[in-house]
């Protein structure tokens, strides 16, 4: 267990006191998160983002829906990460670390690595044609969200660094296995470059076309099935310039896991919820 030094907590204090946000975090009280003092602390809901460092922006809105954030740290302590590997091969990790580390963590970063001293300049480019791909750092605790990017002059290796050590903040890994997931589809035009990836709506149960076609309100199908861990498989391993095929139509499609791909709406609540968010039928209105 690392000691925190008096004189390193006040320095911490007075980096936290003296450097806002750029959001306000939000939620409700703050968590049982602490390094052996009150001074770091955080929401404890598991969708909270205590930190999170990850490669943002380019892509369709759709595609990005998909996206698992190279580090996170969630408000229960949670951490999930991708490590390194070769196409064809991801895989998605996740752990329970002790609160102490993670305040440890976030000590760290405040004090070795002047986290709140780069903000955030993303916002401000020129536009071009296209989305730019940059990376980004996100700090979440004692009611403030600080953001920094990469058009920021960090320091050599700073954003490795740090990603390093956030992968490496866990001692038993467990590869992750999602109960559940929010699936969406839209029509796209065939694309030569594309993986293309046949989808059979009769063998799955789900058919792209009808799901790409529903009304506003209810093209999010919820997916608990069996087509569960292979949908998860393709949409982890399979490029991000995947086309799915159904009969004559081309889709992209977006999966969306609660508490692990950025931006997931929250998982069904209630039985009726879940009964409703299973349907591709829009909700019938009371009379």
């Amino acid at each position: 267990m690392r000691v925190i030094r008096p004189a390193l907590l006040m320095l911490a204090m007075l980096l936290l006191a003296a450097c806002g946000g750029q959001n306000n975090a939000g939620g409700g009280g703050v968590s049982n998160g602490r390094s052996g003092t009150e001074d770091i602390n955080w929401n404890s809901d598991a969708s909270h983002i205590v930190f999170q460092i990850d490669v943002v922006g380019g892509g369709d809105a759709i595609d990005q829906r998909n996206d698992i954030a190279l580090c996170t740290i969630y408000g229960d302590n949670r951490i999930v990460w991708t490590p390194d590997s070769q196409p064809g091969q991801r895989i998605v990790l996740f752990d329970y670390l002790e609160t102490i580390t993670v305040g440890d963590f976030i000590l760290d970063l405040i004090i070795n690595f002047d986290i709140y001293e780069y903000g955030a300049q993303a916002a401000v480019q020129l536009p071009g044609d296209e989305t730019p791909v940059y990376e980004q750092i996100v700090v979440g605790v004692n009611d403030r969200v600080h953001i920094t990017d990469g058009f920021e002059e960090w320091p050599t290796d700073f954003f490795r660094d740090i990603l390093d050590r956030c992968r490496n903040l866990s001692t038993r890994p467990v590869t992750v296995a999602p109960e559940g997931g929010w699936l969406t589809a839209e029509f796209a035009n065939f694309d030569p470059t594309a993986t293309i990836i046949t989808w059979n709506a009769e063998a799955s149960g789900i058919d792209l076309l009808l799901l790409a076609d529903a009304d506003e309100d209810v093209r999010r199908l919820w997916v608990d099935n069996d087509v569960l861990p292979i949908l998860w498989n393709v949409m982890v391993n399979s490029p991000r310039s995947r086309l799915f095929e159904q009969g004559d139509d081309y889709f992209r499609i977006g999966f969306e896991v609660p508490n692990l791909t950025r931006d997931a709406p929250p998982a069904p609540a209630t039985e009726e919820e879940l009964i409703e968010a299973r349907s591709l039928e829009p909700e019938a209105e009371e009379e």
